[in-house]
């Protein structure tokens, strides 16, 4: 009865939702019988239409053998692009239809296209997480460094950042380029590194001979790499990657962001340690001025701010604003701990920034209880009062105030 509701009239050739034509959800579902009447009766094997774009690309995706062949001597085109997939030979790529794909090359697929969704049949069959597929794929000869596109690059940088070591091992013995980056100028070993996957950073990091160089975007691959397992807090994949290359502990990039600036910001004492044991420059500064050691009185570290004192992080330093770190942190956010410590190291409460505001100015428009031991690391409290009207006018209300108690 199906059959015959297919067959009335046109219907063969009409659409009929997420499949396009009866012929294609006929193939999709393995219909044999179904399809073989179809077919016999003038349905189009090349119709375009539809989620798979043909019948042989439904087919293929489901895992079809005999029907996908079928199909082919009846005439389907095995190269038709088309569909979500973009060819019959990536739907079974991305369906892990191993067979099936390979009797789609006896009839003359294209193997190595770019289209459909994924750009191409290895990335497609790592999409659909078929690791067995894609080795089989690669020694039947895909191109390893085939281009994909803009969200899927190539099938390295996928299974990297997926974390794919068998894969990754595959690829880059068949010849497979580390330093092909995407349109964002990321290259597999990145991506790897975000995704914390440390034994695919190891092999992508002995296999890159020119990690000390630049990529096709300018960005610069070992620092890159360095800055991006500084900000996840990957301290194992840092030492990988020291000890594999000489690259720069200090590489920053076009703004001034270091690897040390990364580490201290997200407040990886781990990562700043092994940083600093490699001999880190502490006074290297970003773009607006800011220091490793005004990032950590920012961000309210404490244990950093020790550490990087202790490896001669330079107090006085200001940032573009003329701010101290003392300025910064341990007055503006009223930390007290980390104020006393920078005073402990030889900042000066007195030191004005960029706008002749000093930190006792600070404190005391922001009510600190910290205001008279911020004055035993300096001046008394009437030399700073003839030397600045603000801090005369607030003297006097806290004189008032000691009254009323």
């Amino acid at each position: 009865m199906a059959q015959k509701l297919l067959l009335s009239g046109d219907q063969h050739q009409d659409s009929v939702g997420f499949f396009g034509t009866p012929l294609q959800a006929a193939a999709y579902g393995g219909q044999w019988p179904v399809i073989k009447e179809l077919v016999d009766e003038g349905a189009d094997v090349n119709a375009v239409s539809g989620f798979y774009g043909t019948a042989l690309q439904a087919a293929s995706y489901s895992g079809q053998y005999n029907v996908s062949g079928l199909v082919l001597d009846r005439g389907a085109d095995v190269n038709s692009s088309s569909g979500h997939y973009g060819t019959a030979f990536q739907a079974a790529a991305y369906g892990g239809h191993a067979e099936l794909a390979f009797l789609l090359t006896a009839y003359g697929a294209k193997v190595n296209t770019n289209d459909g969704f994924y750009g191409s049949p290895l990335v497609a069959a790592l999409q659909g997480v078929h690791e067995d597929v894609v080795v089989m794929l690669i020694k039947r000869g895909l191109r390893v460094n085939a281009d994909g596109n803009k969200d899927f690059p190539n099938a390295l940088y996928e299974a990297s950042a997926k974390g794919y070591r068998t894969i990754v091992a595959q690829l880059l013995k068949y010849g497979a380029d580390p330093n092909k980056d995407d349109a964002f100028g990321r290259s597999a070993l990145e991506v790897a590194i975000q995704g914390g996957h440390s034994d695919v950073v190891q092999l992508l990091s002995q296999k890159m001979a020119t990690l000390n160089s630049v990529s096709s975007t300018g960005l610069d691959l070992g620092g890159s790499a360095l800055r991006m397992a500084a900000q996840g807090g990957h301290r194992d994949l840092m030492e990988e990657l020291l000890r594999r290359r000489t690259i720069s502990v200090n590489y920053p990039d076009k703004d001034g962001l270091s690897p040390l600036l990364i580490a201290v910001s997200r407040g990886h004492e781990a990562i700043v340690r092994l940083l600093l044991e490699k001999g880190v420059d502490t006074s290297l500064a970003h773009k607006d001025g800011l220091t490793a050691l005004m990032m950590a009185v920012i961000g309210g570290h404490h244990g950093l701010v020790v550490l990087l004192l202790e490896h001669g992080a330079v107090v006085k330093a200001r940032n573009n604003h003329g701010k101290t770190p003392l300025m910064m942190l341990a007055v503006e956010e009223g930390h007290e701990a980390i104020a006393f410590l920078l005073l402990q190291h030889g900042s000066a409460i007195q030191a004005p920034d960029g706008s002749g505001k000093t930190p006792i100015n600070v404190a005391i428009s922001k009510g600190y209880q910290i205001i008279e031991k911020l004055l035993g690391f300096g001046e008394s409290a009437t030399a700073i009062a003839e030397r600045d009207r603000f801090w005369r006018t607030c003297s006097r209300i806290l004189m008032h105030l000691d009254k009323q108690d």
